[in-house]
């Protein structure tokens, strides 16, 4: 297939060009920038806010049998102004509602499949609760962006795939790399409470799982991209500190992740024990459902 990708350069972008390629999938990245990522065959240039700049590339559109958008501004930054919330908003929903516009106005097309990321901060704060691809949707910020970004494909009229993934583990980059640093001196521990529950995803399973989901045609409609064994945040630390051989002695009360925060800090004391029966039950089979295991293969 001829496969277009939005946030080819991103980390989970560059390690599904890699996936891709290596199922013998064609590779067009779709990016602002200039810069064509290890694997891909092409580059297609346009703003995905710029709807106008999106429809000189029909052309190319047109050719294409599958699409994974991946785009969005980071979520990561010291406090979520105004600004910077209007960026991942308008990013995600605004880019996801122009790009399923010109699929859907082509004259002709080979698209077969759209696979749009989304997250598990569309369920909010849900403490001890199982959370499956039926549960409501939560509150909040983070709630509200993927409930749009999701509904922004409901316009198309083929096989959809809604990707909510969890916290992606990676050394590369993410939320991994950027608590290395800190562990590493022994300076890991409890967020709040620990209690929370944390839903992660290993970045070589979450690509293989999303050429999973382009392949199978009995995959569709919201998919949990997520780990079958979810642990409690505290779990998580003393899990990272054992790979590291470091203490994880360290807390940080809510409070004054809160106060230092905002919102951001919903990203970590949120409790989300997401389940991913429903790819299992497809037939997707996890290389790393252990937590340390996957910290070994991304640490050591």
């Amino acid at each position: 297939m001829i496969v277009l990708l939005t946030g080819g350069t991103g980390l989970v972008g560059r390690a599904l060009c890699v996936a891709l390629k290596q199922k013998k999938h064609e590779v067009w990245v779709l990016s602002r920038g200039s810069e064509l990522p290890e694997g891909a065959d092409r580059l297609v240039q346009a703003n995905l806010q710029n709807l106008e700049e999106l429809k000189q590339q029909v052309p190319l559109l047109e050719l294409v049998d599958a699409v994974v958008h991946l785009a969005g501004e980071s979520l990561f930054a010291l406090r979520w102004t105004a600004g910077k919330k209007k960026k991942i908003y308008d990013s995600r929903v605004v880019g996801t509602q122009n790009l399923v516009q010109v699929f859907s106005d082509l004259k002709k097309t080979n698209l077969k499949v759209f696979l749009g990321a989304s997250a598990i901060g569309f369920y909010g704060d849900r403490a001890d609760e199982i959370l499956d691809e039926s549960s409501a949707r939560g509150e909040g910020f983070l709630a509200d962006v993927c409930a749009d970004w999701e509904k922004a494909l409901t316009q198309l009229k083929i096989r959809v795939v809604s990707l909510r993934i969890g916290v992606v583990l990676s050394a590369l980059g993410g939320a991994l790399a950027q608590m290395l640093p800190a562990y590493r001196m022994g300076l890991g521990g409890k967020l709040g409470s620990g209690e929370q529950w944390m839903s992660w995803i290993l970045l070589s399973d979450l690509a293989r799982l999303t050429v999973f989901c382009l392949e199978q045609n009995q995959v569709q409609g919201v998919i949990n991209a997520v780990s079958p064994q979810p642990v409690r945040q505290k779990d998580f630390a003393r899990a990272l500190a054992e790979v590291l051989r470091r203490p994880a002695w360290m807390r940080m009360p809510a409070v004054v992740l809160q106060t230092g925060l905002g919102e951001l800090s919903q990203l970590l004391l949120a409790s989300q024990k997401v389940s991913s029966k429903k790819i299992q039950d497809c037939g997707f089979r996890f290389e790393k459902a252990n937590l340390t295991d996957a910290l070994l293969s991304e640490i050591s």
